[in-house]
């Protein structure tokens, strides 16, 4: 598999409640190597729109 022409040596596993202690800090790495660490804020929330929507 290719990603912006490197090759990804990484094979993805799915997430079980058995391997989420492995998972998560693979995927923040993950995240912080893509630039997608900062939470996503919804600053323009559509009129008629509540919180739990």
């Amino acid at each position: 598999m290719e990603t912006n022409g490197a090759a990804l040596s990484v094979d993805m596993f799915k997430l079980t409640a058995e391997n989420f202690t492995y998972w998560r800090p693979m995927m923040e790495d993950h995240l912080y190597y893509k630039d997608l660490y900062e939470p996503i804020l919804n600053q323009n929330k559509p009129e008629g729109k509540e919180e739990k929507d």
